[in-house]
């Protein structure tokens, strides 16, 4: 069992929700993935799909959205890596400390 406290099932859900919000708008993907690992201490949730990828450029409409998942992230002591090119697909990494405490 992995102890998580409500400010990071939270920020993670809405992390998530906000990954799996932009690929259903904006992907055009015939498949998503969610993988989780998790290690004595730390937790990496992977979701890749297989659309169509974008250039992350800082005056894209959607930069906000990558801006917030970074912020949630950093918010419980973590990080957010995104990986994306044209006609490739994206992979958002969601990776945070494991058995954190109720604060």
């Amino acid at each position: 069992p992995l102890a998580v406290s409500a400010r990071v099932r939270h920020n993670v859900f809405l992390a998530v929700k906000e990954v799996l919000t932009n690929i259903a708008r904006h992907a055009e993907a015939g498949e998503v993935r969610l993988r989780t690992t998790v290690d004595n201490q730390t937790v990496v949730m992977t979701i890749e799909d297989n659309g169509h990828g974008f250039t992350q450029s800082p005056d894209r409409p959607f930069a906000d959205g990558l801006r917030n998942l970074r912020q949630r992230m950093a918010e419980i002591g973590g990080e957010c890596d995104v990986t994306s090119a044209p006609g490739v697909g994206t992979k958002v990494q969601l990776i945070f400390p494991a058995g954190q405490n109720e604060q």
